[in-house]
This record gives C-alpha cells, structure tokens and sequence, in this order.
C-alpha cells in the first residue's frame, strides 16, 4: 500500500497547480486550479445528453488527461514550447508517476493517458473537446464575475466540432453573446 500512497500524495497536488492562462489577468483573484478543471469536465462527460458514447471511459480519460501537470506544471500556448517536446514530457511524468504501482493498474493508467494523448478513441476526442470547452465555460465564468474581456481563450471553438460537444459550445456562446450585449 506504500507505493500507492506515494502515488495519490503526488497525484493530490495537482489541487495546487494553478491553470497558468488565467494567471496572466490581474483582475482574476481566484483561478481554478488543474484538479478543478478536471473535475468540471468529468461533470460534464457524465452529464452529456448521449447514449452512445461510454461515459466511464470519457470520465476516466478526463480523469487522467492532466494528471502529468503535476509534475510538468501546466504548460500554456504562449509558451511556444513544441508540440512534441511537450507530449514527451507529459508521457515521461506519466511513466515516473505510475512505474511502483502494480502492473494492471500501472498499465491501465498509462493506457488511458496514451490513449487521450493518442485520440485512440470517439471518448479520447471528445474529452479533448471537453477540455476546450471547460476553458471556455470558466472564461465565461470569470468574464462574468470579474467584468473582464476574455475573447482570445474563445478561439479554440472551431477545434470543437463533434454532434456530442458543439450543440453546448454553440448554446454557451450564445448565452456569452446575450451577457457581452448588456
């Protein structure tokens, strides 16, 4: 049980790991941390209004689709670091973080990250459209609450195209539109 200890000790800091984005915009006070935004997309893959994806499996991928910020720190666009380099770093913190657990579960673990990574799968795509939209429910969000413009995170809405994702991207911008014109 040691070993698994050491692993949810290192895995509970992602609590900590502030969303680096929203930390370039002063009038923000509170920024969601990773373990937040994780959260919201695994609440949002259960509550998708579908039967035909697997839900389980899209909430295990949102589970782990960020879990190697814990040690890579979230790495943010403006960084200009390559895709590639990126990728890699995030698959060699997965590997350190898992490698004592016990094989099924090390492998289990790792699979689903590769997966996501991968986009292996309908359920790897549509969490990464997930992760997209999160970010722009909390942009909304904070435009809301802290009266502050925030129109280059919606950029990434052309990336979200899936019948499962869009119809909520389009009903958001649509309430954004409704709030901006106020």
């Amino acid at each position: 049980m040691q070993k698994y200890v050491k692993f949810f000790n290192i895995a509970q800091q992602l609590k900590f790991v502030k969303r680096k984005g929203w930390t370039r915009f002063p009038l923000i006070q509170e920024v969601e941390s990773v373990a937040d935004h994780s959260w919201m997309i695994q609440m949002i893959a259960l509550s998708l209004p579908t039967n035909e994806l697997n839900k389980d499996k899209c909430i295990k991928i949102a589970l782990l689709h960020d879990l190697a910020e814990v040690i890579v720190g979230d790495i943010i666009p403006s960084e200009n670091m390559p895709a590639n380099e990126k990728k890699q770093k995030e698959d060699n913190a997965m590997k350190m973080m898992v490698q004592d657990l016990d094989e099924d579960i090390k492998n289990e673990l790792y699979s689903i990250h590769k997966e996501y990574e991968n986009g292996e799968s309908i359920e790897a795509e549509v969490v990464r459209e997930l992760d997209k939209l999160e970010m722009l429910f909390q942009a909304f969000d904070y435009e809301q609450k802290y009266k502050v413009r925030l129109d280059e995170f919606y950029t990434c809405e052309t990336r979200i195209k899936t019948k499962y994702v869009r119809p909520l991207l389009d009903e958001l911008l649509k309430q954004r539109e409704q709030f901006l014109s106020q």
